[in-house]
């Protein structure tokens, strides 16, 4: 019986706890805006300012990317992701961009 009762406790509590996150994250999704899709750039405006990257590291097709990036914007150097051995790795960085 002790067992049924502590189930009961466990179940409200569980439910009362649900409802709770429940109501915080309607408040969260309510307080970010919706994005917006209008773009100030034309195709040809956006395709002058920004270059294309397409790259295979390591020559693994699952880490294939292909990106626009901003004209001033540069990888980084220093070590290699091609020169490591990324499939030991379940996440990692392939490669990284900064802004000038």
């Amino acid at each position: 019986m002790k067992k049924i009762r502590y189930l009961i406790v466990f179940a409200l509590i569980m439910a009362f706890a649900s409802s709770l996150s429940h109501a915080q994250d309607k408040i969260i999704d309510e307080s970010i805006p919706a994005l917006s899709y209008d773009t100030k750039l034309t195709k040809e405006e956006f395709y002058s300012k920004t270059r294309e990257v397409k790259e295979t590291p390591s020559g693994d097709e699952y880490l294939a990317y292909h990106v626009r990036l901003p004209q001033d914007w540069t990888e980084v150097s220093g070590r290699s992701p091609q020169s490591e051995d990324l499939s030991s790795k379940l996440l990692g960085e392939v490669v990284r961009f900064v802004s000038p």
